[in-house]
């Protein structure tokens, strides 16, 4: 919940039971980057592996926009990247027990289009998959 770009509030909201969010960005035009705009914590004492899976209609953003989904550990040497735009999933990252991963998004908006405004906010979607070992390819999932 800081201030944007645009003089907006960045805001997240996590769901009743912490297990989804709901984030809502003003990115301006060119590349607008947002770091550790949300965390995964693991408190428990087995280890996960994580993957994401796009669920976004990329025909809801504008010609040119690119929207990409970083989940990292604190110092960026494991990391995976989802392209919202092509609707994929990624490799695998593991989530060590008791230890953190990050997620930052990063939006490109290209110059000659009109910023949505509040009220027109754009919604981008991800689904996190996560499994005990990851021999296991992410199930497609019914949008």
């Amino acid at each position: 919940n800081q201030t944007d770009l645009t003089g907006e509030t960045i805001e997240v909201n996590l769901g009743p039971n912490e297990t989804s969010a709901t984030v809502t960005l003003h990115p301006t035009y060119q590349t607008t980057y947002y770091k550790n705009i949300l965390k995964i914590v693991n408190t428990d004492s087995n280890a996960y592996y994580i993957n994401l899976q796009a669920t976004t209609d990329s025909s809801t953003l504008e010609p040119g926009e690119k929207v990409y989904v970083i989940i990292h550990n604190s110092d960026y040497s494991e990391k995976i990247v989802l392209d919202i735009t092509t609707r994929t999933s990624t490799g695998w990252i593991i989530l060590d027990a008791s230890s953190t991963l990050y997620v930052d998004i990063q939006v490109y908006y290209p110059e000659g289009q009109s910023l949505p405004s509040t009220a027109q906010a754009q919604t981008i979607s991800f689904n996190l998959v996560y499994s005990t070992q990851n021999r296991e390819s992410p199930p497609e999932l019914v949008s």
